[in-house]
């Protein structure tokens, strides 16, 4: 068995002619918000704070996109859902069952007690992108209930009281060899 040490590799013409193996990290970008903005609307709306965009080094890549976001919500009867796109284009919909709504992921009440309450949401999807110009990925969100509600994000609705907390929220992007 031999050993091969280097301390950098470099393309033959340009850095970005390596070839790494399949399922090689290429590189991370990575966005974490302290922001406690709310949200309240029948449509989905855009949480900026979390929008993190990458470079593809090679068309061939795949995008590995993890989300921890943290919600708070003032009703005990709130669920919340979430839509990823990547520019415009929503990435990782389900599919449409009756008159269901069709998101990328979502989080469930009814709670007890929510404005006390903050409850955490991961979620990842492997992206095929095919392209080496740079990309965004964002997140969009609405509060549902029978009416329009607010969710919170990073913070419980109530925080008058020092036994309440506030958090962050991530989204990390992985360029994966393809």
């Amino acid at each position: 068995m031999s050993t091969l040490s280097v301390d950098t590799i470099q393309g033959k013409t340009t850095a970005n002619t390596v070839a790494m193996p399949s399922g090689s990290v290429i590189q991370v970008v990575s966005t974490t918000t302290t922001d406690t903005s709310s949200l309240a609307s029948v449509n989905f709306l855009e949480f900026s704070a979390l929008s993190t965009s990458i470079t593809p080094k090679f068309s061939s890549s795949k995008i590995f996109v993890t989300l921890n976001i943290c919600i708070g919500n003032a009703n005990d009867d709130n669920y919340n859902q979430f839509k990823v796109k990547r520019d415009s284009t929503e990435i990782g919909i389900g599919t449409s069952v009756s008159s269901a709504s069709t998101v990328t992921f979502a989080n469930n009440g009814p709670y007890t007690h929510a404005q006390y309450e903050m409850h955490s949401s991961s979620y990842s999807i492997l992206d095929s992108p095919n392209t080496t110009s740079q990309i965004t990925y964002k997140l969009f969100a609405r509060a549902m209930a029978t009416t329009t509600r607010t969710m919170y994000f990073n913070r419980a609705s109530d925080v008058t009281d020092a036994n309440r907390s506030s958090t962050t929220s991530t989204m990390t992007l992985m360029e994966i060899a393809g």
